[in-house]
């Protein structure tokens, strides 16, 4: 469409009624033009301005749904464990506790093992041969002055390390409180 506009002598001008009407409807045409092009602007700004708000909304309902999944997972993950474990995850708290127990202090693995035995629970611990007939305070002195030492230095060597287990105890570790119980018990025969 050519750029020429009608001036408005050619509007006055009365013998070409034929190009006056084909320059107004020219002019008419424009102004639809025109006002079309501010709506299908204005449309495509708004439309833009949706897509993003639905772009926004897609991403942030993907990342919920995603960590509702991993939450989900999760509470899976800890359920069957719960039901896998129900009859060995005493096992495995005991033979934590036994870790926690024997790394400071150094045992020796028979030591360990005494240890997660005494703390096993519906258990009895596996008695060395070697110690069937002597006490945990004579084991106590023996062990740690290399001779037979007065029994009241062993016992109270056996309640400092009763009162050691109370301390570090985690709040849901009945075994540990359990095994410093029954050391004070032994401590007291």
């Amino acid at each position: 469409m050519a750029d020429y506009k009608a001036t408005p002598e050619q509007w006055v001008f009365h013998c070409d009624a034929q190009s006056a009407c084909i320059l107004e409807l020219r002019a008419r045409v424009e102004q639809l033009e025109a006002k079309y092009e501010t709506q299908r602007l204005a449309t495509l700004e708004w439309g833009q301005q949706v897509d993003k708000h639905d772009r926004w909304i897609d991403e942030h309902l993907k990342r919920i749904m995603a960590l509702e999944a991993a939450q989900q997972d999760k509470l899976d993950r800890l359920i069957a464990q719960d039901r896998d474990d129900a009859p060995d995850s005493a096992g495995l708290l005991v033979e934590r506790a036994a870790d926690k127990i024997s790394k400071p202090l150094q045992l020796t693995p028979e030591q360990a093992q005494q240890i997660s035995d005494l703390l096993a629970p519906n258990s009895k611990p596996t008695p060395n041969p070697s110690q069937i007939r002597s006490s945990l305070v004579e084991r106590v002195a023996w062990a740690v002055w290399g001779y037979d030492a007065p029994e009241n230095t062993a016992r109270a060597a056996i309640r400092e390390v009763a009162e050691w287990l109370n301390k570090i105890a985690a709040c849901d570790s009945d075994y540990a409180h359990r095994a410093a119980a029954l050391l004070k018990q032994e401590a007291e025969r």
